[in-house]
């Protein structure tokens, strides 16, 4: 009974798992740092293979690794893969804050004091 009310309520949450955080960020700096070197000539295919990319990625890592049921994960994912696609880059932004507030990676402490 305690198990079923703890996946409840760990359900009931907006939670991205902390390898999908890392893979929208990774993604987006990699796919877009790559794009600015064309100019921008390379935007439209670059959105759809980032969208692609990221919804796969970020789906399996939710079902697979974050036991999300399959619909949860598949929405994690395409909102994940919609937000990467977008041709701008996400860190520095409101939107960095936010995935690396939902994915948890707010609380790891990268080498500070």
């Amino acid at each position: 009974m305690d198990e079923d009310k703890a996946k409840n309520s760990k359900r009931s949450r907006i939670n991205l798992h902390p390898f999908s955080g890392v893979i929208i960020i990774f993604l987006d700096m990699i796919f877009w740092g790559a794009n600015a070197v064309t100019l921008g000539l390379g935007t439209f295919p670059v959105a759809l293979i980032l969208l692609m990319i990221t919804t796969v990625s970020v789906s399996s890592i939710q079902i697979f690794l974050d036991d999300d049921t399959y619909g949860e994960g598949v929405s994690k994912g395409v909102f994940s893969g919609v937000l990467t696609a977008m041709p701008t880059p996400i860190m520095g932004t409101g939107l960095g804050a936010l995935v690396i507030t939902l994915s948890g990676l707010s609380k790891f402490n990268f080498g500070g004091k």
